[in-house]
């Protein structure tokens, strides 16, 4: 609880849906049947149906005024986009989405492996980063006889909250950083999405793919040598 609270807090609350996390605990220790689970995905279509149809009304009936230029970026002075703009015009609330997904992708990617470092702004190589992700990834996944202890609920509690977890650090990030005139949503880095990323490995562990001989150590040597690349990446550049 401390724990969830603490993570809970940073960016803003953008990760407030790791509270949702202590469900996977509920679950384990009370499985649910088969025909239970048909009626907890019933309820749960019946709830997104009553979400939709809420959140058109609330849309319909209440009106937020909006003032042009009320919200000014400190970064670049000129008005960024704020919610009472996309409450009022929701087209472009859906061309961020579209834009920001398609073209952002490939530097969140690459950022969230530590391709820039962060604020440092250093560019790792490319094949360095995507031979951590490919550590990464056969870390993640079940060894010879494993169990596969990743059940089908926690895979997709797990997923959802990082879901969340992504759209709130996205639109944190829109509503705060982004001019009114951007195409995409700006300033959001990969490393904004580092607390969740076990969220996205763990739920391999229900895939039938599994390594038949534990490959820690080997994992635990190849890690350490890309590090060693990327130091020398770094130091490369700075004494360049």
């Amino acid at each position: 609880g401390v724990v969830l609270f603490l993570i809970c807090l940073a960016k803003h609350h953008a990760y407030i849906a790791m509270a949702l996390l202590p469900l996977i605990i509920v679950f384990q220790r009370k499985p649910l049947t088969e025909e239970t689970w048909k009626k907890v995905k019933r309820v749960g279509l019946l709830a997104s149906a009553v979400f939709v149809v809420l959140a058109l009304a609330v849309y319909i009936v209440v009106d937020i005024p909006y003032t042009p230029g009320t919200h000014i970026l400190a970064y670049t002075g000129t008005e960024g986009v704020s919610l009472a703009y996309l409450w009022n015009y929701p087209k472009k609330l859906f061309s961020l989405l579209y834009f920001t997904m398609f073209s952002k992708a490939d530097h969140y990617f690459y950022t969230t492996i530590g391709g820039l470092l962060g604020w440092l702004n250093i560019p790792i190589l490319e094949v360095i980063c995507f031979g951590m992700f490919v550590v990464l990834l056969i870390g993640a996944l079940r060894v010879g006889t494993e169990e596969r202890r990743v059940t089908s609920i926690d895979r997709n509690l797990m997923l959802l909250i990082a879901v969340l977890c992504f759209c709130c650090c996205v639109g944190g990030i829109a509503l705060n950083w982004t001019p009114l005139d951007a195409a995409s949503v700006e300033g959001v880095q990969g490393r904004y999405f580092l607390p969740f990323l076990l969220l996205l490995l763990l739920p391999l562990r229900r895939l039938p793919i599994k390594v038949e001989q534990d490959p820690t150590q080997w994992l635990v040597l190849s890690m350490l040598f890309m590090q060693v690349l990327t130091v020398n990446q770094i130091l490369m550049i700075v004494l360049r």
